[in-house]
């Protein structure tokens, strides 16, 4: 089986160069595109550096930052002209993927045919034992996405029985998917845009499915976080980038409602948004981040407007 691993580089090299090295040691070593999203300076990919990481990897410098889903399309459509991978393995760059990790994904779905897509379990970079992504599924009632293990770790964490939802941080993709529903929307900068394809998927009768035997490793959000030390989550007061993460939010889970939900699961959906919002805009009140209160009215606005975010 022939797999092709897509990366997308903004501005943190550092963290591509530590995938590709992780997948250079792989026990089925994938080929690799790593798109540069129009990375500017020392954040640009060196290609040979890359290519001492991970022999077979093709680098793709794009001019423009298309944003996660715009950069990912690029490198799934090279990847679909010009490869015959029978499996897409769309990745975050700052993750580290353990040696067995894509031969049990490729297993996973070589004995579950009904499977489109699959994701591993994702733990978090600094604390391995804990869940950044442990199984998912959709209820538009609660304004999309819910992930019951994040932040949990491995004893804690609560069997998803119905998986509907996997996280773009790692899309494991039949290319029969692809080639049926396309890649991402690009409705989306960033964020829910993952929802939106997994929705697609489900809705052309694929499942999705979680292996929790295979394991990534996640230093997360770390191209838009400059001070690794001061990470906080993304939508706290304490976080710098908090703006940047509400705004798209706001916006994606909005249109993916509008796109998805109907009737009371709508009402209750965006009720379930809003009330994020108003958690969310009482701590940037009360620590005045006035940035993280007009984020949450632009997303808003960009989709009242039917404006995707910049």
């Amino acid at each position: 089986m022939n797999v092709l691993v897509v990366l997308v580089n903004f501005n943190s090299p550092q963290d591509t160069y530590r995938c590709l090295e992780s997948l250079a040691k792989s026990t089925l070593r994938p080929e690799v595109v790593v798109v540069d999203n129009a990375s500017t300076g020392d954040g640009v990919i060196d290609e040979m550096k890359a290519k001492a990481c991970h022999a077979d990897t093709h680098v793709i410098f794009n001019l423009h930052n298309d944003g996660f889903g715009g950069g990912n399309n690029i490198g799934l459509e090279w990847g679909l002209e010009n490869r015959s991978a029978d499996y897409f393995f769309i990745l975050n760059n700052d993750t580290v993927v353990l040696p067995d990790t894509i031969e049990k994904l490729v297993n996973y779905l070589e004995l579950n045919q009904e499977i489109g897509m699959c994701s591993p379990a994702i733990m978090h970079f600094k604390t391995p034992d804990v869940y950044w992504f442990g199984g998912g599924y959709i209820d538009w009632s609660k304004g999309g996405a819910i992930s019951p293990n994040i932040n949990k770790n491995i004893a804690s964490a609560v069997p998803v029985l119905d998986n509907t939802f996997i996280t773009g941080c790692a899309m494991f993709v039949r290319r029969s998917v692809l080639e049926t529903v396309g890649g991402f929307s690009e409705d989306y900068f960033m964020y829910c845009e993952d929802v939106d394809l997994c929705e697609r998927a489900l809705r052309v009768g694929y499942r999705i499915g979680y292996v929790s035997e295979a394991k990534i490793l996640h230093d997360a959000h770390a191209s838009l976080v400059k001070d690794r030390a001061a990470y906080m989550p993304p939508f706290s007061w304490k976080n710098k980038s908090a703006s940047f993460f509400v705004k798209h939010y706001v916006y994606g889970a909005l249109l993916n409602l509008k796109k998805y939900a109907h009737g009371m699961q709508h009402i209750t959906g965006v009720a379930h948004v809003m009330k994020m919002c108003i958690k969310w805009g009482g701590g940037y009140l009360i620590h005045a981040r006035f940035d993280g209160l007009n984020a949450i009215a632009a997303g808003v606005y960009c989709y009242l407007l039917g404006k995707r975010p910049a």
